[in-house]
């Protein structure tokens, strides 16, 4: 289906992904009509939105020490997600950063840094290791082109790490979650030294006219 659709098959994995359980029986059973027709629905999204961020995302071909780091218009950020992340928007109240391609000015990799929104998470964290909870920032959203050099998203999470320690800011801890259920690893993240702290049962995802909630 990606390559009659001419679409990333890892962008629509994860988005057909998303959203089988929309459509899964009690028992958590898909049939492979269900898959194909779901497939079928989020290729041609996905075609659509790629086709929106053409001029917002870089094309290039830059090697990883060629590209340069830099924070990211919230209005540039915004308009990226909101086309090419599964979840489809962004944090309104997020610092934004990515790897930019000197060859065209565009991000080929970024991420979205915002204030933990989970407070059992942050009373956990609070609780644990005394670190209050406004002194706590989520990672919330990360996107890389597929084409993207390798360690593009951990490279760019280094660089994060270390702006926000030098930029005098109040952040004592960086967090975020890994969801393998849409085929994440994890792998970008301990890459970048990050550690994992603890597994969460999953939120339930709501959804409305065939968009998620």
């Amino acid at each position: 289906m990606a390559e009659k659709r001419k679409v990333d098959p890892r962008a629509l994995s994860v988005r057909t992904l998303l959203h089988l359980p929309r459509v899964a029986s009690v028992r958590g059973e898909v049939t492979r009509t269900q898959v194909d027709r779901e497939l079928a629905h989020s290729a041609r999204i996905l075609r659509q939105d790629s086709y929106a961020a053409r001029n917002l995302i870089s094309a290039g071909r830059s090697e990883l020490q060629n590209l340069v780091f830099g924070p990211i218009e919230a209005a540039a950020a915004e308009a990226i997600f909101s086309s090419l992340h599964y979840l489809k928007s962004g944090r309104a109240d997020s610092l934004n950063f990515g790897l930019i391609d000197p060859a065209d000015g565009l991000p080929v990799t970024l991420c979205g840094v915002s204030p933990l929104e989970w407070k059992r998470i942050g009373n956990q964290l609070q609780s644990r290791f005394e670190i209050p909870c406004g002194r706590i920032r989520d990672i919330s959203r990360v996107y890389s082109r597929n084409a993207a050099p390798p360690n593009a998203i951990s490279f760019l999470l280094s660089r994060v790490r270390s702006t926000l320690r030098r930029s005098g800011r109040d952040i004592d801890l960086l967090v975020t979650a890994v969801d393998p259920n849409l085929g994440f690893s994890g792998s970008s993240y301990r890459a970048a030294n990050w550690q994992q702290w603890s597994t969460v049962k999953a939120r339930p995802y709501l959804h409305r006219n065939r968009e998620m909630r």
